[in-house]
Formats: C-alpha cells, sequence, structure tokens
C-alpha cells in the first residue's frame, strides 16, 4: 500500500495536504495494493479522512488507485482532488478521484476537478471507482472521467450502496474501441439508490452501445431506485437515463431536460421522462426541483446556510439576469475563492469576506 503521507492508516487522519504530489505504485498485482495521494489503505471504520486534498499525479499499476485514498474502509469527508489519477497498466481497476473503492463508509462534502483514468481503466468514477456498501451525500465531479469499461461520473459500479444530492458536470468518455456500461452518474448500479442528483456532463463512446445512459449505463439484480433525479439530454448526449435496464427499474420523478427547457435532443426521449409526458425540465428554474421532491433547495440568499442546494434564479434573486444549475452549499467557501462555483456563491452570502 502506497501513499505520500502512508501506506496504511488505523486510525483518523485530518488536515492534511498533498500539494504537487508524484504518487506511483507499482505494486505484485495480487489484487491487495492500493495507492492513494495521501493514503494507501485506511483499514477499518475507524481509519477517517476528512479535511484533506491533494494536486499532482497518483498512478497505480493494478488495483484501487485514489485522490485521497486508494481502499478505504473509513468516512472521507470534507475533501477534494485535483491531482490527475489513472492506472499504469491495460486493465487497472476501481480508480478513483477521491478513492479507488470505499466499503461500508461514508463519503460527504467531496468533490474532485481532476482527471480520472484512461482508456485502458476499469471501474473508474469521478469520485470513486467502486462503491461497496458505501454513502455519498453532496458530492460533485467536474474533471474527465476516462475509461472502457464501468465508467461513471460519480462511481464506475455501486454496489448496495446510496448516492444522493450530488452531480456530474464532467465529461464521462469510453474509449472507443470497446466502451461499455458508460454513466453519467454511474457505470453498473446495482441494488443501489440515486435520489436528488443530476448529470449535465457529456455521457460518450465511440460505439453503438446500448449499454450507454445519461444518468447510469447499466441495471444488475434488483432492488434498484432512481428518484428525483435530471439528466441534461443536450449537454450529456443521451436520450435514456439508464442505457441496458437489465432489471426493469422504473424511475420516479426522473426527468430529461437541458438549461433553459428548450432542448434539442429530445428525439427518442420516452414520453416517461418529460414532465407532464409532454415538456423537457427547465433545469435553471428552481421550481423544476422542488416540484419534484428536492426541499433543501433555495434561491434566497437569506435562506443559503440553512439549504444543501443553491439556485440562482434569475428575478427570484441579484442575479437579475442571470440563471445557474444548482450547486452545493457545501462549495462556497468562507474565505479564498479558487474556481467559479466559489465566486458565484459568493451571491449566496454578500456579507462575506474573500481573497483571490
Amino acid at each position: 500500500n502506497v501513499g505520500s503521507l502512508v501506506g496504511t492508516s488505523g486510525g483518523p487522519v485530518s488536515n492534511v495536504y498533498g500539494d504537487s504530489v508524484n504518487v506511483h505504485g507499482t505494486g505484485s498485482g495480487n489484487g491487495e495494493d492500493s495507492v492513494g495521494g495521501l493514503i494507501g489503505y485506511t483499514s477499518s471504520s475507524a481509519a477517517t479522512v476528512a479535511n484533506a486534498h491533494v494536486s499532482g499525479t497518483v498512478v497505480g499499476d493494478h488495483y484501487l488507485v485514489g485522490g485521497i485514498v486508494g481502499y478505504a474502509y473509513g468516512d472521507i469527508t470534507n475533501s477534494y482532488n485535483l491531482a490527475t489519477v489513472y492506472g499504469g497498466q491495460i486493465n487497472s481497476l476501481f480508480i478513483g478521484g477521491i478513492v479507488g473503492s470505499i466499503n461500508g463508509a461514508n463519503l460527504q462534502y467531496v468533490y474532485n476537478y481532476g482527471n480520472i483514468g484512461t482508456v485502458d481503466d476499469q471501474l473508474v468514477g469521478g469520485i470513486a471507482g467502486n462503491l461497496g456498501t458505501a454513502n455519498m451525500d453532496s458530492a460533485y465531479n467536474a474533471g474527465t472521467v476516462t475509461g472502457y469499461a464501468k465508467i461513471g461520473g460519480l462511481a464506475g459500479a455501486s454496489g448496495d450502496s446510496t448516492i444522493s444530492n450530488s452531480y456530474n458536470t464532467g465529461t464521462v468518455n469510453g474509449n472507443a474501441a470497446e466502451a461499455s456500461v458508460v454513466g453519467g452518474l454511474v457505470g453498473e448500479f446495482s441494488v443501489s439508490t440515486i435520489t436528488n442528483s443530476y448529470n449535465s456532463g457529456a455521457v460518450t463512446t465511440g460505439l453503438a452501445s446500448t449499454e450507454i445512459g445519461g444518468l447510469v449505463g447499466r441495471t444488475v439484480n434488483n432492488g434498484n431506485t432512481i428518484s428525483n433525479s435530471f439528466w441534461d439530454v443536450d449537454s450529456s448526449g443521451q436520450t435514456a437515463p439508464i442505457g441496458n435496464n437489465s432489471d426493469s427499474t422504473v424511475p420516479t420523478n426522473t426527468y430529461a431536460g437541458c438549461f433553459n427547457g428548450t432542448c434539442s435532443n429530445l428525439s427518442g426521449v420516452d414520453s416517461a421522462y418529460l414532465i407532464g409526458g409532454t415538456t423537457a425540465a427547465n433545469l435553471s428554474t428552481l421550481s423544476t426541483y422542488t416540484n419534484n421532491g428536492w426541499s433543501n433547495i433555495t434561491s434566497d440568499p437569506s435562506a443559503a446556510s440553512g439549504s444543501t442546494w443553491f439556485i440562482f434564479n434569475g428575478i427570484d434573486d441579484f442575479l437579475t439576469s442571470g440563471k445557474t444549475r444548482p450547486m452545493l452549499m457545501m462549495e462556497a467557501s468562507t474565505g479564498s475563492i479558487s474556481n467559479l462555483h466559489q465566486l458565484q456563491l459568493m451571491g449566496a452570502n454578500l456579507s462575506g469576506n474573500y481573497t483571490y
């Protein structure tokens, strides 16, 4: 197990930063090696990680490669990755912007801006390569995610896990020659739940694949739930939420839309994913979300601090001529501004003091 801070951790780690790291784990290829930008392996639920971030390059030649942690059994919270993360060999597995694989633990208040994976990698996600009996909440990915099998904007695969209040804007790029099971949020989806989430990132593969979807590439087994969620048919290029719906999952309150509601890619969208059977969702309007189960979103700066989501809603806020998609309030900075969303979210707290 390899990390710039420590190979294996059995206890809590917090307030750690790896700037411009260059981590390369070669390993033995026996499936027991893990590589993280900070920590290779967190061995128990007590081995939590909080308030961490990484930039630079993280490479693992075989399995379990993550921007923060390679393989985690403990919670990861309030952390982000800016590093490029990928597998160094053909068929490298479990590659994630925050963690390669996480089991029996929580990912909360995390985000990724780094580019994740190569065309030779499998089980690749902007946040996690694999979720195993895990919970992801208040997470987002803005980096490009690349691979050839089981690729997702948030997770390459999800098994017996929950994703809530999360989104992807990054391109999810399947290898043109071989890609399969590619989803805007999750590649392969098994006995899992997605709620109050959305994808606006492009979802691409060179194949005429039936396993590529605006939200999920493929469902397997029974017990999957998708609710109160959206995908942008224009920016994603996908007309269905699920590519191969092999277990006949029936999404509820889940709609196709585009930024202003006037979409150019509605041909082929099933009427079940249009509001009232006829209308595309306007993804930059507050009512789209409040009318479909999002009780934790606001466009009112005076209510922002108690909300999970914030949206600039044109005439309803100080951006009188501007609108946005929903952003997570956890993205807002209380001081230093380092990305566009933090800059925009200054509008949710105009009395704050900021530096750039």
